[in-house]
């Protein structure tokens, strides 16, 4: 089923259910268990996703897409503004302006692309409620949203990616004012 997306085992039981049926259908399809996770990477930025998000409003610097890159060792993502038909030279360009030049060498895996996706789902979820349908400046916001983005929790490694980066999530305006300032580490005050 490759035009089903990337469904677990419930969701493709399910969708199986109903068109086919075949004794220990449930059984079958449950015990395919789960994928294998990749392993760990060395460093961070040594592996990282990309995927894009399409078909956004046009803003008035003419960017219609975002280019997702996420660190795989540590989940902290980059959103850039970009256009739909970017070609394979023009993400290069992308990424070596936004993230190699602030980080050490990467390598792209394909096969991470459940990452990515996960990435993806949440930077959607985090621009429906923030950008409008018909807000044309949505690439302003985009820094904001990748700070909030990296200063939540991720599911696997229970942490936001800045606490696994910097040690401690950066506070906000709105932080600072409900936290002590003697409570705070020394490198944030």
């Amino acid at each position: 089923m490759p035009i089903s997306g990337h469904l677990r085992q419930r969701k493709t039981y399910e969708q199986l259910r109903r068109h086919f049926m075949w004794s220990g259908m449930r059984e079958e399809v449950i015990s395919v268990g789960p994928l294998t996770p990749l392993p760990i990477p060395p460093r961070s930025w040594s592996d990282i996703a990309m995927d894009l998000i399409v078909r956004l409003p046009n803003t008035s610097k003419g960017f219609h897409a975002i280019l997702i890159i996420v660190d795989l060792m540590n989940r902290i993502a980059h959103f850039i503004p970009t256009i739909l038909n970017v070609s394979a030279q023009g993400v290069v360009q992308l990424v070596i302006h936004n993230i190699v030049r602030l980080r050490e060498s990467t390598a792209f895996h394909p096969e991470t692309d459940d990452q990515s996706e996960r990435s993806k789902r949440r930077l959607e979820q985090m621009l429906r409620t923030y950008v409008g349908p018909t807000q044309r400046d949505w690439d302003k916001y985009l820094p904001l949203i990748e700070f909030a983005y990296n200063a939540a929790p991720q599911v696997s490694p229970r942490r936001a990616p800045f606490e696994i980066v910097l040690g401690v999530i950066p506070l906000t305006s709105k932080t600072a004012e409900l936290v002590d300032v003697e409570d705070m580490p020394a490198v944030w005050r």
